[in-house]
C-alpha cells in the first residue's frame, strides 16, 4: 500500500508556505512528513532566481522498476524514490529519513552511524546502499549516465549531526534538513550545481529538464488512485512472468 494514502500528515500553511507535522508517531507518518520538508526546502530553490537550482525539476514519490530484479515472487519489483531534482547538469537522486537521531558520519561518507536518545549507537551504511540502488534504478529508465546522478540522504531534523563534509564527495552527500548549519543538504546541492555549471557541464537542455520531469512523474508516479494495478501489469508484461508481486 502506498504510505501516503494511509498516512495522514496535518497540513498548515499559506499561499507561499507550507509545512507537514506527523499526524501520529507512527514512523510512516514522521516518514511522510520528513519528505514534505525536504521538498519544500528544495521548492524555494528553484523558484529563487538568485539560487543555482533555479528553473530546475522536482519529480516526487517515484516508484521506478529494479532493473536486476530476481525471479523470486518475494521479490521487490521497485524502488520507492522519496525525491529526483532534474538540472540541466545533472540529476540528484533524494532519499529523505525523520528518524529523530543523532547522525554520524565520515568525511568521504563511506560509513555512516544513527545514535538514539538513550546512547546506542547502529550502523545504518545500508541507507547509503539504498540510495546508490535508487540511482541505479534511475539510470535504467532514463537516457542518463549514472556519472551524472547524484546520491542525496537527508536527515530531517536530526538530534545532532556529526562529521561529514559541506560538499559532494564524489556522488554522494548525507546532510541534514531543518538545522542551523550543520550537514545543509540544499547548499550542498547548489554548490555541486554551481561547479558543474562552472565546468560547462551540460547534461540536459532546460526544455528538456522539463520534458523529463513531466514523463517521470506520468511514468512512475505516486501509485495510488489506481496506478498500482496499472504499473504491476505493465511490469508483468515487460517480464513475461505470471508470479505474484510485491511492492516495497
Amino acid at each position: 500500500m502506498n504510505k501516503r494514502i494511509w498516512c495522514d500528515p496535518t497540513m498548515r500553511g499559506d499561499a507561499a508556505e507550507f509545512a507537514a507535522e506527523p499526524g501520529d508517531a507512527s514512523p510512516q507518518s514522521r516518514g511522510v512528513a520528513g519528505e514534505f520538508r525536504v521538498f519544500e526546502e528544495l521548492r524555494h530553490r528553484v523558484s529563487d532566481s538568485a539560487s543555482p537550482l533555479f528553473g530546475a525539476r522536482l519529480a516526487p514519490n517515484l516508484y521506478l522498476p529494479i532493473p536486476d530484479r530476481g525471479r523470486g515472487v518475494s521479490q521487490p519489483i521497485w524502488r520507492q524514490v522519496d525525491l529526483v531534482l532534474i538540472t540541466c547538469e545533472g540529476v540528484f537522486v533524494i532519499e529523505a529519513k525523520n528518524k529523530g537521531t543523532k547522525v554520524l558520519t565520515s568525511p568521504d561518507f563511506v560509513s555512516l552511524a544513527v545514535e538514539s536518545r538513550d546512547g546506542t549507537r547502529r550502523s545504518t551504511r545500508w541507507i547509503l546502499d539504498q540510495c546508490a540502488g535508487h540511482a541505479d534504478a534511475l539510470s535504467g529508465v532514463i537516457d542518463v549516465s549514472l556519472d551524472d546522478i547524484y546520491e542525496t540522504t537527508v536527515f530531517v531534523r536530526p538530534l545532532g549531526f556529526e562529521g561529514g563534509s559541506s560538499e559532494f564527495s564524489g556522488h554522494v552527500f548525507v546532510g541534514a534538513c531543518g538545522m542551523e548549519k550543520e550537514g545543509d543538504f540544499t547548499a550542498a546541492i547548489e554548490k555541486k550545481v554551481a561547479e558543474l555549471r562552472k565546468e560547462g557541464r551540460e547534461v540536459f537542455t532546460a526544455e528538456r529538464v522539463g520534458e523529463l520531469a513531466d514523463e517521470l512523474v506520468l511514468r512512475f508516479g505516486d501509485l495510488g488512485h489506481g496506478k498500482a494495478e496499472r504499473h504491476v501489469a505493465r511490469l508483468r508484461e515487460l517480464s513475461g512472468s505470471r508470479g505474484q508481486f510485491h511492492g516495497r
